[in-house]
């Protein structure tokens, strides 16, 4: 992919959602975001999440649930690619609350998004 997973252009509408207090607002505005995306960002999403899943799974073993993925992941597959440090500090926890919203209800956030 030439642009970020989550695209530069959207970023900002998921960082704005990420900060939605009410969740079944927040979850319907990123899942209305994940639809939007470009197709091949969307199954690229759908591949890594299914195997992020996989690692939850053994979550007993590796200590690696939803969140703990979310957290090590989701600056990496949510990210900005002009980001200043400040930025960066400031949106990493809506990153990371943004994949683990995806990884804890996949199947929700991606139907009929492809």
């Amino acid at each position: 992919l030439a642009d970020p997973l989550f695209t530069d252009a959207m970023y900002e509408q998921f960082m704005t959602a990420a900060r939605e207090a009410e969740v079944a607002v927040r979850n319907a505005e990123i899942r209305r975001l994940v639809h939007l995306l470009p197709t091949a960002h969307q199954a690229t999403l759908e591949f890594m999440c299914r195997h992020l899943l996989r690692v939850t799974q053994h979550e007993a073993t590796n200590m690696m649930g939803p969140q703990n993925v979310a957290i090590v992941f989701g600056p990496t597959l949510l990210r900005c690619s002009t980001s200043t440090p400040e930025a960066i500090l400031r949106d990493s926890s809506y990153q990371s609350s943004v994949i683990e919203q995806i990884l804890s209800n996949l199947d929700w956030f991606l139907a009929d998004a492809l």
